[in-house]
Order: C-alpha cells, then structure tokens, then sequence
C-alpha cells in the first residue's frame, strides 16, 4: 500500500511537470500519452520499474535538510529574529527539494506545515491557513474546470 502511494504521487509530480513543461519539450507529450495508453492496458500491461534516483536528486535530498540546520545553527544576524531564521531555513529545504526534485511536489509542498511549527517559525494555525486561502481555492477552481474542458 505504502508503496503504491508513493508511486501515485511520483506519478502525480510526472503529470504536473509533463503539463508544465508541454511548450519547452514538445516531445514530452509522446511519452505523457504513451503513460496513459499503459495505465489503460486492460491486461496489465508492464509494471515500471521502482522509480530510481538521479544524482543531483540525490545530491538534493541530503543537501536540503543540511542547508536547514547549517542556517539554524550558525546563521545568527542581528537584524533577523529567531523566528526569522527558522523559516529561512525552512525556506532552504522546501527549495532544495523542490528544485532538485528529491520527493515528488505534492510531499515537498506540505513540507511547511512540519517545518515552521516545528521550528517555532510559525504556528500551525497560521501556516495551514495559508493553504486555505480563498486565492487558492479560486486558482484550483480555474485549473479544474480547464481539465475538465480539455
């Protein structure tokens, strides 16, 4: 089960980056069909292969949390507050991952909702808050009702 979620959610990461990506490599659609045609297979198709890590993935999955505690303990300046350097630090992590894409989008983006309770920077309230937030909802109601159009 674990691992069917976690293969759902790299799947989920491919499919926001495949239709992201659409105008930089035209070829990506090929294989974005080709995905679909084998999800499709009714007699169970080929099973893909354990999702295997690149190195700069790699690189960026152990880089993330040590640029977090290398800012939290020796990043001191005297005009930020200490709450100010958990979230920095916080904030270096989340981009870490995010840019080197060592965990699939959806788990590096609730990421926060750990980091800035966690680290005194925020509390839970205020951070959750922020993924309700009615621009939120206004923007995933637009992308829905664009997929359900397309």
């Amino acid at each position: 089960m674990l691992s069917a979620t976690w293969n759902w959610l790299w799947g989920m990461h491919d499919d926001v980056k495949d239709s992201i990506m659409f105008f930089v490599k035209p070829n990506r659609l090929k294989g974005k069909i080709e995905k679909q045609q084998m999800r499709n297979c009714s007699d169970g198709g080929e099973e893909k292969p354990p999702k295997s890590y690149t190195n700069s993935q790699f690189i960026g999955l152990i880089l993330g949390p040590l640029l977090f505690m290398i800012t939290l303990l020796f990043f001191q300046p005297a005009d930020l507050s200490k709450e100010g350097v958990a979230i920095l630090a916080s904030t270096l992590w989340i981009a870490t991952w995010w840019m080197t894409e060592a965990l699939p989008i959806p788990v590096t983006s609730l990421l926060p909702i750990i980091l800035f309770p966690l680290t005194e920077g925020l509390d839970i309230g205020t951070t959750t808050s922020a993924y309700g937030d009615e621009v939120i909802f206004l923007f995933m109601g637009g992308f829905m009702i664009a997929l359900a159009m397309e």
